[in-house]
């Protein structure tokens, strides 16, 4: 026998995969297990913020509801885990259950606190300020303190978090962000200073607000948009991302889709208002969707979670009309806020393609 096909034998003997084991079977199935949990963490505690009140709780008070209890029962299992070094054979490469518990306890500890606490401070607020407009505006300034808190807890106290999220808020990565923000704002704006001489005289204005609404709002968008990229896109989605493919999902595009898809769905929902028409309420879900899927998509093309921070101070203070826009003569904005957002999305993955292509060319 010739000592190339011998060589090429062994190869293949070596290279030979052995059937599945019912215990390897039984952690395929624990590790899709534990995936799931965390998706459907993210999706049902994005419906639970609408019917909340009608849940079951143990006794009077934020300490009674099952979410603290659930939370205290994560903590209980992080404490007791935490030692755990070795991992069963059978479960290398697989997703466990200490990998899976710091982003079940980011999700429900934050649900715990933006459902139960804060709806002490929206009472607060509703009673104190007479004008509804700047009450809701500190309420969402005080809920956008209290997510950027959480974030910034989890982040540093969940390791697990930490190790899969960090490489997404390094300082090195704010100068391009702004360049490519930057770039894609002033594009925006030219372009809708454009559409707006086409159609008559040039004219600024912002939404028709008392001047201490509009700078509490301002800083309620800023600091409520970039809480939410903190936790949703910095924290959730990549640590999704990075379960999803230990659990089986193949790397790259599909475990980045199904990680943007998850975490849009249950953002969405967080979003979803039952007191409007049930069509409107749905339409704006949908457009929150769409809205997230971008913003998600920008961080995975990206790598960089300040500039999806900025594309999402953007829309909110476009969607608001916190900031001056072209207006015609009866003041209504020209272009419509949604189309010059969907101006500024396409501008900005352009300034990615362009800025991956300068990065390359180096």
């Amino acid at each position: 026998m010739e000592p190339g096909v011998a060589s090429l034998r062994r190869e293949r003997e070596i290279g030979r995969v052995s059937p599945p084991t019912r215990t390897h079977r039984l952690a395929v199935l624990a590790s899709a297990l534990y995936a799931g949990s965390a998706v459907a963490a993210l999706i049902g505690f994005g419906v639970l913020r609408g019917v909340h009140e009608a849940t079951p709780r143990l006794f009077p008070g934020p300490f009674g509801s099952l979410l603290f209890v659930g939370l205290a029962v994560l903590l209980l299992l992080l404490a007791l885990t935490r030692g755990q070094r070795t991992i069963a054979p059978e479960m290398a490469g697989r997703l466990t259950l200490v990998a899976t518990l710091p982003i079940l306890i980011a999700i429900v500890s934050e649900k715990w606190i933006s459902v139960e606490l804060l709806e002490y401070a929206y009472d607060w607020t509703d009673e104190y300020f007479v004008d509804a407009r700047l009450s809701d505006a500190i309420y969402r300034l005080w809920t956008g303190l209290s997510l950027l808190g959480v974030s910034l807890l989890l982040f540093f106290a969940l390791r697990g978090l930490r190790r899969r999220a960090r490489h997404v808020v390094t300082l090195s990565r704010l100068v391009p962000a702004l360049a490519i923000f930057g770039a894609a704002a002033l594009l925006t704006m030219a372009l809708a200073i454009g559409a707006a001489l086409a159609v008559g005289p040039l004219r600024f204005g912002v939404s028709n607000v008392p001047a201490s609404v509009l700078w509490v709002g301002i800083a309620a968008q800023v600091l409520r948009s970039a809480a939410e990229e903190l936790y949703y896109r910095g924290i959730l989605q990549t640590a999704l991302r990075s379960l999803l493919v230990r659990a089986g999902v193949p790397a790259g595009r599909p475990a980045q889709v199904a990680a943007i898809a998850v975490v849009s769905a249950g953002f969405a929902l967080e979003h979803f208002d039952s007191t409007i028409a049930p069509r409107i309420a749905l339409g704006e879900a949908l457009w929150v969707f769409a809205m997230s899927c971008a913003l998600g998509a920008i961080l995975e093309t990206s790598r960089n979670l300040y500039l999806a921070i900025l594309a999402h101070v953007s829309i909110n203070l476009l969607l608001g009309l916190l900031i001056p826009l072209p207006m015609t003569e009866q003041l209504s904005p020209f272009p419509p806020p949604d189309i010059a957002v969907m101006w500024l999305f396409v501008l900005l993955f352009c300034g990615i393609a362009a800025w991956h292509r300068f990065r390359s060319a180096d």
